[in-house]
């Protein structure tokens, strides 16, 4: 009798399993009660634009084509924090005049807007107005310089502004004159984006130097010489839509404007 060894044991080939990817590989995903499923680790909305004034200087004591400031106040220094300027300005003379130069705790800063208006009807001053801006991420202080177009002397006003969590310097809408002769009330308006601010400032020489702002937070008004007077403010904007600045008092008056919003 022969012995023969068993055959060796067969087993029919696993079946293949497919897997979708979502088996292999789950989203991350979080869920909680009443609200639709949101990705783990999505980009947080952008967080609203901060604006606080840090400052808000009388006129320039000095008359020249350069001015200069001094330990003038930033706020808390912030990786995106800009410092913001309005100022409102008159120079000697009739001719008009913009800002072209100017800096900011040592940073070359940026000039959104300077209409310079000139005219007799300003008592043989001329008028203007800038909105400039600079990213300054630290100190608390620093020095400002602007400096005129012309070889003309002026003597402007700054209000200074803190402004974290700007998403764009590129301005939503942006408005400047250098030579509206309206009677009051003046408004200007612009489109404004939510989490955003706006801001407005003007010259105006005429028959008050008591005229208010509305429509936005009044930030400063001075009368630098007889008949002149300096407004504006600004507006973190909770909505989109319309942002409207109104300045009222007097009758007529001869006008230098700039408005802007950004996001």
């Amino acid at each position: 009798m022969i012995d023969l060894a068993p055959p060796p044991l067969w087993l029919p080939p696993r079946p293949a399993v497919i897997r979708s990817a979502y088996d292999l590989h789950p989203p991350k995903m979080a869920m909680l009660p009443g609200i639709a499923p949101i990705l783990v680790g999505a980009a947080p909305p952008a967080a609203p634009v901060d604006v606080a004034v840090t400052q808000a200087l009388t006129i320039h004591p000095v008359e020249t084509q350069t001015v200069t400031w001094s330990g003038v106040a930033f706020g808390a220094a912030a990786a995106n924090r800009y410092v913001f300027l309005a100022v409102p300005y008159y120079t000697l003379g009739t001719a008009g005049a913009s800002i072209s130069a100017g800096t900011i705790g040592g940073v070359t800063a940026t000039i959104v807007a300077s209409p310079g208006r000139g005219g007799s009807a300003t008592g043989g001053f001329s008028i203007g107005v800038a909105i400039v801006y600079a990213l300054v991420p630290t100190g608390t202080s620093g020095t400002v310089t602007l400096t005129l177009a012309t070889n003309t002397t002026f003597r402007p006003r700054i209000c200074v502004y803190r402004v974290v969590n700007l998403q764009s310097t590129t301005p939503v809408q942006l408005l400047s004159a250098n030579n509206v002769d309206a009677t009051a009330p003046l408004s200007r308006s612009v489109s404004a984006t939510k989490d955003g601010f706006t801001m407005m400032v003007c010259s105006v020489y005429g028959n008050s130097t008591t005229r208010t702002l509305s429509g936005l937070t009044q930030d400063y008004t001075v009368s630098p010489v007889a008949s002149m007077q300096f407004i504006g403010g600004s507006l973190e904007n909770t909505s989109s839509g319309t942002v409207t600045g109104t300045v009222t008092g007097g009758t007529t008056g001869n006008w230098c404007v700039a408005m802007v919003s950004f996001r």
